[in-house]
């Protein structure tokens, strides 16, 4: 099956999270590796695993002796760790591999995390920036979201004038009186 840039990670997120809820933590990483080649093939993606890490250097083939767990439908480097969270360095080896590879999009996932959203990592490597519409609508240049003003716990902002929700005697005669 092949798929656009757009939906091949939401499906490798939920490939990652079938794996580990059926294995939980504990295993070593060639286990989930194994278990991820297994879902990737039922669920018909095209993947190379286990990819030979070379990149060239000044008109030369330089081979690392490692390999690049899963490249992804050509487009997106997967990378499978098992081991407890903190560390810097996969995440570096993941930035490298895309920078030298050409690949724009990579995912570290660590499968030791007990809750593995926590543990899955989207890098991203390119000249352009993601595309980010809510910062690029007209109006909302600059905005982030913490910068939207939140009401405050228990109190409800009163509709603008003119507003679509109408009037208050419109609202009231919309509700459910539930006395019958």
């Amino acid at each position: 099956m092949k798929l656009d840039k757009e939906e091949l990670p939401h499906f490798l997120v939920t490939v990652c999270l079938e794996v580990h809820k059926r294995l939980g933590v504990g295993l070593p990483a060639q286990a989930y590796r194994d278990a991820v080649a297994i879902e990737l093939k039922h669920r018909e993606i095209l993947f190379e695993k286990d990819v030979p890490f070379t990149f060239d250097y000044k008109e030369k083939t330089v081979d690392t002796g490692e390999k690049i767990d899963f490249i992804v439908e050509d487009l997106i480097i997967l990378s499978l760790v098992a081991k407890k969270p903190g560390g810097q360095d996969d995440k570096e080896r993941v930035n490298a591999r895309l920078r030298l590879t050409g690949k724009e999009i990579g995912f570290l996932v660590n499968f030791q995390n007990s809750d593995l959203r926590q543990g899955i990592k989207r890098l991203i490597v390119g000249d352009a920036a993601p595309e980010m519409p809510h910062r690029t609508e007209p109006g909302l240049q600059g905005l982030t979201r913490s910068a939207v003003p939140l009401a405050k716990p228990g109190k409800i902002p009163e509709p603008k004038s003119g507003s679509a929700r109408g009037s208050d005697d419109e609202q009231k005669s919309d509700s459910i009186d539930s006395s019958d």
